[in-house]
Formats: C-alpha cells, structure tokens, sequence
C-alpha cells in the first residue's frame, strides 16, 4: 500500500513540473572597453511564464576568467515584461524604466537603443 501511495504522489509531482511549462531565457556574451580597463560581459534574460522577468548582468575581467567562474562584478534586474507583436517590452520594478527589445525571430532578440535603432548584438535563446 506504502510502495502504490508513494509512486502516485512521485507521478504527480512530475507531472506538475512539466505542466507548468519552461521559461525563456536568453544570453549575449561581449568585450566592453573603455579608457580605464576592458570587462568581458555576460549578460542574462529569463522570462518567467508568470509575467516577471530577471537579467543578470556578469562582468568578468577576462574571458578566461568567465570560464573559471571568476565574477568581477553582479548585478540584477527584476520586473514585468510584455510581449506585443514583434516587441517585447521590459519594466523594472524599481525605477519603473522600461527596456525595448525587438523579436527577429523565435531565437533571438536584439536591444532597440531609444526608440530609433536595433543593436547589432543579438541575445540567443538557450
């Protein structure tokens, strides 16, 4: 009786776990310099189903350092997003800014810099 209880319940927990879906995340890895020192960037988007968002901006100080997992620097970013036909629209919680990205297709995504040019830099999906 314990073995039958026992495998009902590890079947519903799986199938609650794939029934809620994945979310999207999406990566874009650059070589920032400037005047002082140049920083290796890996920056994150993950779209939670439910409506809210988290970016993690990494900075390494090499891009060997970034293969150690060496973070010279963390950020994060958390808020709502909205999806609107090839738009997908960021609003951080705390400053109530709002961050453009334009959708060029099912896996990828590029920044669109006010309101005038998409980035060149394209965010993939993985």
């Amino acid at each position: 009786m314990r073995k039958i209880i026992l495998i009902t319940f590890c079947c519903l927990g799986i199938s609650t776990i794939y029934s809620q879906g994945k979310d999207d995340i999406y990566r874009i890895e650059n070589k920032s310099e400037s005047p002082a020192f140049a920083t290796y960037n890996v920056n994150v988007l993950i779209l939670h189903n439910d409506g809210t968002y988290e970016i993690m901006y990494q900075q390494y100080q090499t891009k060997k350092m970034m293969k150690k997992n060496i973070i010279l620097n963390l950020d994060k970013e958390y808020g709502k997003w909205e999806r609107k036909v090839n738009k997908l629209y960021l609003k951080d919680s705390k400053s109530e800014n709002i961050t453009k990205f334009f959708i060029k297709s099912k896996n990828k995504i590029a920044l669109i810099i006010e309101d005038l040019d998409v980035s060149s830099l394209n965010w993939k999906k993985i």
